[in-house]
């Protein structure tokens, strides 16, 4: 064992490389393609609702091979299972860059997106806790950019992309960027078989199945059906019945795939829930701000692509904050404090028409990427840093399916919004729920950091990455109000 981990600390850039091609071109993909429906409707042959529906059945497939991944992680060697993901991301990726019609692409988009789930539990152990303590620093830079920073980039790339009339090239860089990603996949992985016993995972796999494909196609339905259809309430519920079933049987299972039980702790609750509302509230209020520009100001391509440059701004001054509260007492606050930089953007939004579009949006816009730079994978690296090593590919693979879910089932609420009577008033509405929301959460939040009894305290990286324990001391929820709180 030891000598596996000293082989991947030798190839950090490689374990680097590999994070990052196999990421962030999703994560582009997400946010950029909003600005470009409309071309790709016209070139594929369809309309605006059938491009939508092959963005849902993407996210959804997202989310599900977080959880298949898990599961194969158990079976199969980590370099099958990257180099496979890659080779599966570039064919899905270049089937969409070629599509003639509609279902080719929906098909690309699905297995592009598929692959990218796999990789994101075959990729982050490796760059986590296979590299020296002193690492770590630069590592949670990168995990930023690679779990939702690179999201920041989309819209100024999706603004490029419809001036000049070349979405099929977005997809054809995402192809080009996977199969260069199956070069350090080949390199970095582990080749050897996992140790632990082979368990019944099935079950986990059906309910993730069951919680993810009816929920994302139900929403995507908000548009063409009204939220109180049969059409939308069944599925979306079905999905989110689906998804608690699955949480709950995850935590009793004695050997689960998602580490359930391993998060259910002060600290990883925190940052699972603040990196779902952070991320849902950088969905929507991104969304928001790109609807404002170019479907009500009528903006041109260029003046939103600029106006949306500052996301990447925020996102790398939260990614600077990231980086020197990691080995602080001060995470926790720099989680929190990314969600309320969300509800400021928000707020900041409510003034539509107060003043012209493009230096409103730009202003929420660097909110919005610090809130997101500093509220979502801070978040989720808050709950892995609180679970023992071994238990690493299974946390991610929990917090990352919930803030899929919490981040791309609002998606579609926008173009809901546009189909008011008063684009411009159900927007700003819009925005202050997001504002309303995100506050009230950091409050809750901040309550449940309170009411666990966990002092401020630094993480003990150098444990955490050696797999010897988890690097925070996380109580119990509610420590503080039991009869027997944590010491």
């Amino acid at each position: 064992m030891q000598g596996s981990r000293a082989s991947r600390a030798s190839g950090y850039p490689a374990a680097v490389g590999l994070t990052l091609l196999a990421l962030t071109p999703f994560s582009v993909l997400s946010t950029s393609t909003y600005l470009v429906t409309d071309q790709m409707a016209a070139d594929l042959h369809t309309g605006r609702s059938g491009v939508q529906l092959s963005q849902a059945l993407a996210n959804a497939g997202y989310a599900l091979f977080v959880v298949v991944a898990a599961a194969l992680a158990r079976r199969l060697p980590a370099r099958t299972l990257g180099v496979a993901g890659q080779s599966a991301a570039a064919v899905g990726a270049l089937l969409c860059a070629c599509s003639p019609g509609l279902g080719t692409f929906t098909s690309g988009r699905v297995l592009h997106a598929a692959a990218t789930g796999t990789m994101l539990v075959v990729a982050l152990p490796p760059l986590v806790t296979g590299q020296p303590p002193n690492r770590m620093p630069a590592t949670v830079v990168f995990l930023n950019v690679g779990l939702f920073g690179a999201a920041t980039l989309g819209p100024s790339l999706g603004g490029l992309a419809s001036g000049w009339h070349a979405w099929r090239a977005l997809f054809g860089l995402a192809a080009a960027l996977a199969v260069a990603g199956a070069v350090p996949a080949a390199r970095t992985l582990d080749r050897a078989r996992p140790e632990r016993p082979r368990t019944r995972t099935a079950p986990a796999v059906v309910l993730a199945a069951a919680a993810t494909i009816p929920s994302f196609l139900g929403v995507s339905l908000l548009g063409r059906q009204p939220p109180t259809s049969a059409e939308f309430l069944v599925p979306t519920g079905v999905g989110l019945a689906a998804l608690v079933v699955l949480v709950v049987s995850e935590y009793r299972r004695a050997d689960p795939v998602l580490a359930v039980r391993a998060v259910a702790h002060t600290l990883p609750v925190i940052g699972i829930c603040n990196a779902m509302l952070a991320g849902a509230g950088f969905t929507l209020l991104t969304e928001v701000g790109m609807a404002l520009l170019v479907q009500v100001e009528h903006r041109s391509p260029w003046t939103v692509s600029a106006t949306m440059s500052t996301l990447v701004l925020g996102m790398a001054g939260a990614a600077w904050l990231f980086r020197s509260t990691l080995r602080s007492r001060w995470l926790p606050a720099t989680v929190i404090g990314g969600l309320l930089a969300v509800a400021a953007a928000g707020a900041t939004l409510a003034g539509l028409g107060s003043v012209p579009g493009p230096p409103l949006v730009a202003a929420a816009g660097l909110l919005l990427g610090f809130g997101a730079g500093a509220g979502v994978a801070p978040g989720l690296l808050l709950a892995a840093l609180s679970v023992p090593g071994d238990e690493l590919a299974g946390a991610f693979g929990l917090v990352q399916l919930l803030r899929i879910q919490g981040a791309f089932l609002v998606g579609p609420i926008v173009p809901a919004l546009l189909a008011a009577p008063d684009p411009m008033a159900a927007i700003g509405t819009a925005a202050i729920a997001v504002a309303a929301v995100a506050l009230l959460g950091a409050v809750a939040l901040t309550a449940l950091l309170l009411a666990g009894g966990a002092r401020p305290h630094s993480p003990d990286v150098h444990a955490w990455v050696h797999g010897q324990s988890a690097g925070f001391h996380s109580p119990r929820l509610g420590g503080l109000l039991r009869d027997d709180p944590d010491e």
